[in-house]
């Protein structure tokens, strides 16, 4: 937080704490990530959400999986793709294909915590390399990415 109120200066933090800067003028320049992911019925409340922070004045970044990135950025969002397909999961997957086409909610947690076990590593290396990168100011994170993002902030002092 430090960090980005110096980048804003000393006359922003007065009028900020004086309560004269406009919402705009307070979110401009301040990086939010949003980590989401999932299906697009997962990811597409973060996308309105990225976008009203971004017509808010803020710079948005949303992490998502690879298949929805093209869909992330169609609404005018800068967008990285950090974990795996999830169409492809959902329609390929033996063990899917059948838990969802039977609505067996248990076997699909049991399906999920595997696709999770696999497909973790690489996707936490993918999101500390992004969190490095773009260096926000804030994370904003799904239930998918909680704890992620508790971990990537955490170390890092961000909120």
């Amino acid at each position: 937080m430090q960090q980005a109120a110096a980048r804003r200066g000393p006359k922003m933090a007065e009028a900020e704490a004086q309560g004269s800067v406009a919402p705009v003028a307070r979110a401009s320049g301040r990086r939010l990530l949003l980590l989401t992911n999932g299906s697009r019925g997962d990811v597409q409340p973060f996308v309105a959400l990225g976008m009203a922070l971004k017509r808010a004045g803020f710079a948005v970044r949303v992490s998502t999986n690879v298949n929805l990135v093209g869909f992330v950025q169609s609404m005018g969002l800068d967008a990285v793709g950090t974990n795996p397909d999830s169409e492809v999961w959902l329609r390929e997957d033996p063990k899917m294909v059948e838990c969802v086409s039977k609505g067996n909610i248990l076997e699909f947690m049991r399906s999920l915590n595997d696709f999770n076990r696999k497909h973790f590593p690489e996707a936490l290396s993918k999101k500390i390399e992004e969190v490095n990168a773009w260096r926000p100011d804030l994370i904003i994170a799904s239930g998918l990415d909680y704890a992620e993002a508790v971990v990537l902030a955490g170390t890092r002092g961000i909120p």
